[in-house]
């Protein structure tokens, strides 16, 4: 928000009765059919969605008016407005939802309004794959801050294979943060949408507000390392980190539009994502190097940059073809191998934290059935549940866990 004026910026899609006044002075709406309605002053660079791009065509089953939302004159609205707003990561009915998340069609709405057991069985499955990853962690000393000995694999016995055991840790870690992201998006529909639904949460109940958390894995055949940042993985922190860029281009009398702009918005973008998760990784109790972090998320333009070179020199060797299939198979190869190469940089400073320890969950089905170090039976939180703590002064007092 420092960035821009929100009042002025941004607005956000509301659920609003057919029957309310079109015209409410109390309400900054604007008032023009969702399905056409464009944002003001939409700007590409930006990335941001117009309305139809958010839902695709929506007439045939609404018995209901989506509209625009600016902020409003009442202060508890705008405090409504303002929160929603701030939490909003992905801005999914925002205006500033990036245009790369893809529109969800309301056939597919259709499906998950009637279908509530697959949304179920989906949860099921990845609170599981997370609970097995879990328990690997709790067999395996790497995950427990031992990372330099790569070679103690209790749970498939490959002792002697160091370079295996090494990929295999970088891999865990890696399942690790996709599961439980797709935990955390995939949650929030079971609940406001089965549950609760849009007559009690309004535009929170509604199906199309949760857009899948990654993108199509052919933005990585496509677009090599840069597809898997900006349309593959998560784009929680998007906005945020790209907007400063922009304004320092519009400083610089930079076009955005232009190839500086665009390298200096990917430059910024990574250097702050990578100091928000460098404070994460400094914050954690045990000695860990936070600078570490930062340097895989500062070595990602570098190898879009690297990335460019490799498929230019192999064009010039061996990649004459014009079959795109051969082209795909190289950048799917060369992020990989980036990957790889770069992602121990933080995997080995979260393990060092303590991270892989943490328990994300307060059941475990897979201990209950047997599996896995029996200590503390299936329940996992025992002794941390959040209490209120009174320290010497206000400001030491607060939520514990």
């Amino acid at each position: 928000m420092i960035f821009h004026v929100p009042h002025q910026t941004f607005c956000r899609l509301v659920r609003v009765s057919q029957k309310q006044t079109r015209h409410n002075t109390a309400d900054k709406w604007e008032m023009e059919d969702v399905d056409t309605l464009a944002l003001p002053n939409p700007d590409p660079s930006n990335g941001s969605s117009t309305s139809s791009q958010i839902l695709g065509s929506s007439r045939e089953i609404r018995d209901f008016e989506l509209v625009w939302e600016y902020m409003p004159d009442p202060f508890w609205k705008r405090l409504a407005w303002t929160v929603d707003l701030v939490t909003s990561l992905r801005g999914l009915h925002w205006s500033w939802r990036s245009s790369q998340i893809p529109p969800v069609s309301h056939s597919s709405v259709r499906i998950s309004q009637k279908r509530p057991f697959n949304a179920v069985a989906w949860l099921l499955f990845i609170y599981l794959s997370l609970d097995a990853l879990n328990i690997i962690a709790k067999t395996d000393p790497y995950f427990w801050g031992i990372t330099d000995n790569h070679s103690d694999l209790s749970v498939f016995h490959l002792e002697s294979y160091i370079k295996i055991s090494c990929h295999y840790h970088i891999f865990v870690s890696f399942l690790n943060l996709l599961i439980a992201n797709m935990l955390i998006f995939d949650t929030a529909p079971l609940v406001f949408v089965q549950i609760l639904g849009p007559s009690l949460v309004g535009t929170l109940g509604e199906p199309w507000m949760y857009a899948f958390a990654y993108g199509p894995i052919q933005a990585i055949l496509d677009k090599g390392l840069q597809g898997f940042w900006a349309l593959w993985w998560h784009q929680m922190f998007r906005f945020g980190c790209s907007s400063p860029g922009l304004w320092v281009a519009d400083r610089l009398n930079i076009a955005r539009s232009s190839k500086t702009a665009k390298s200096l918005r990917i430059l910024v973008a990574f250097s702050l994502s990578g100091i928000v998760h460098a404070c994460g990784c400094y914050t954690q109790w045990p000695s860990t190097s936070p600078l570490n972090v930062f340097l895989f998320f500062l070595a990602q333009p570098v190898g879009m940059v690297a990335q460019e070179l490799v498929m230019l020199a192999a064009r010039g060797l061996f990649l004459k073809s014009r079959n795109e299939n051969f082209h795909r198979i190289g950048k799917s190869i060369f992020t990989v191998i980036w990957l790889r190469l770069t992602f121990w940089l933080m995997a080995d400073e979260y393990a060092r934290g303590g991270m892989w320890l943490i328990e994300p969950l307060p059941l475990s089905p897979l201990r209950c059935l047997g599996f896995g170090p029996a200590q503390n039976g299936w329940w996992r939180w025992q002794g941390i549940i959040p209490r209120v703590y009174w320290g010497d002064n206000w400001w030491q007092s607060g939520l514990a866990i």
